[in-house]
């Protein structure tokens, strides 16, 4: 195994490596040619993880099929297709997807400590903050699609602090297919619910629209 993990492609990037043995699959997260997690399902023995993974499969001296599958190193990059036309949101959102993008490498890297944590806490507490900052616009300027909005932000906020509260209490953890859950989440509701009323201010001539941003 050591020589599979010590491919020179592997200290360029994170990648997923699938070992197909006799007996035993195994999966290994390499990044940036470290790994950071392992698991191994042994046939009639069961599923191990981390350090007895990696020594069983040290230990192996049987033949072995090797898949390497590179990983991105971002969840999504900030584009134009992003913008609602309102300067301030845009760097609400831009905040938002670096913030994913950072929890992204965290978990790649095997971080599990107080980083990972305090990134998420920021994550949940800026979504609030911007939240509010679209209610108080919609409330201002009369966007007449607002209370679906809103619905949209409820449902997420209640997913949210249902996670949050068996995170804390050590029930959940952070998993990359919780992370893509919200990332997914946050681009297709810019993409369409906040571009939508991006485009109404743009047509209402609201003052606070700037069509260059």
């Amino acid at each position: 195994m050591r020589l599979l993990v010590s491919r020179p492609e592997l200290a360029r990037a994170p990648y997923l490596v699938v070992l197909n043995g006799e007996q035993f699959d195994a999966w290994l997260l390499t990044y940036y040619g470290v790994i950071v997690a392992a698991r191994l399902d042994e046939a009639g023995v069961g599923t191990s993880y981390g350090l007895r993974a990696i020594q069983y499969l040290d230990e192996w001296s049987g033949t072995v099929d090797a898949t390497f599958v590179r990983l991105r190193d971002r969840l999504y990059s900030w584009g134009p297709e992003f913008t609602v036309y309102i300067r301030g949101i845009d760097n609400q959102h831009r905040y938002l997807v670096v913030t994913l993008n950072n929890l992204y490498r965290y978990l790649l890297a095997g971080e599990t400590g107080k980083a990972l944590s305090d990134t998420l806490d920021a994550l949940v507490d800026y979504t609030r903050f911007h939240f509010r900052s679209e209610k108080r616009l919609f409330d201002k300027y009369g966007y007449p699609r607002a209370e679906g909005h809103r619905r949209q932000h409820r449902w997420l906020v209640e997913k949210v602090e249902a996670f949050m509260e068996k995170y804390r209490a050590g029930e959940e953890r952070l998993t990359l297919e919780v992370l893509h859950f919200l990332a997914d989440w946050v681009r297709n509701h810019i993409l369409n619910s906040d571009h939508d009323f991006g485009e109404w201010f743009l047509e209402h001539n609201v003052p606070i629209v700037d069509p260059d941003s």
